[in-house]
């Protein structure tokens, strides 16, 4: 089988990849949720859902530069890579070594969608996803619906702090984020993660701060610290998880964060610990 992956490269697959490798947290989490649990063979150090099928796999190192020799001695027939989260240069050894590997890079909901389309089309499971592709397609009219019952809300939404790190819109964070209802304060930066500080954020007059549980782990905190630095703003955690992982968490988050828009303020909070 001859598929074009999300960066336009050429690989060839078997039709049945039998021995699969994921790179990525949330690929890992969709392949089990597809029922591919018995042929992943290896993980990142990263991937933690669902939890009981990682424990037992093999690790190959840490999401952004997975040891090629570890991928190699699993003798995968597929490895799922992510452009955002594994290093160019970490592909680019899995290919020198002759592994196929497939990159994706969604940076839509709409992609995101159809990632979870071709995934299931690469490791032969549709029948299996084909449950969380209509239920994601489904909140995806949902949150269109919540969203044009009021005007777009501006919001500030940082990914990481020491320096302070946001998104523009060519993210698929702010395109979850704008479809269900909200309006990127950053979101025409030529920089896809520009650095800023609160004051430059506060400057641009989001209605709220949304302070996600990862990539950094945003917590109570820092959310009293962005409550005093941005008086005025409405600022609330959320989970990190929803808003990241792109996958058979994309309908949950569009729900959601649709909900949290449009007045529900604890709609996206991440799970009391």
């Amino acid at each position: 089988m001859r598929v074009t992956d999300d960066l336009g490269r050429t690989l060839d697959l078997p039709d049945f990849p039998r021995r699969v490798v994921s790179l990525v947290p949330s690929v890992t989490e969709t392949l089990a949720a597809f029922g591919l649990s018995e042929r992943l063979v290896g993980v990142t150090d990263w991937c933690t859902e669902p939890a009981e099928m990682v424990a037992r796999l093999p690790r190959v190192g840490h999401v952004v530069a997975p040891d090629p020799a570890r991928v190699s001695a699993l003798e995968p027939d597929l490895v799922v890579a992510n452009a955002e989260e594994n290093r160019e240069h970490a592909v680019r050894k899995l290919d020198a070594a002759g592994l196929p590997v497939y990159v994706t890079f969604p940076r839509t909901v709409e992609a995101a969608i159809s990632g979870l389309q071709t995934l299931a089309a690469l490791t032969a499971t549709r029948e299996a996803a084909a449950a969380y592709i209509v239920d994601a397609a489904a909140a995806l009219a949902d949150a269109r619906r919540v969203a044009a019952t009021h005007k777009p809300v501006p919001f500030f939404c940082p990914i990481w702090k020491s320096p302070w790190m946001t998104t523009s819109d060519d993210t698929y964070l702010a395109d979850l984020l704008r479809t269900a209802g909200g309006r990127n304060v950053f979101g025409a930066e030529a920089k896809r993660y520009p650095q800023t500080t609160l004051m430059e954020a506060l400057s641009r007059a989001p209605s709220v701060a949304l302070l996600p549980t990862e990539p950094y782990p945003f917590a109570e905190g820092d959310r009293l610290e962005v409550e005093a630095e941005m008086p005025g703003i409405r600022v609330h955690l959320v989970d990190g998880a929803l808003v990241a992982w792109h996958g058979i968490r994309t309908g949950a988050a569009l729900r959601a964060l649709a909900r949290l828009f449009a007045g529900e303020p604890g709609a996206a909070a991440p799970e009391p610990r």
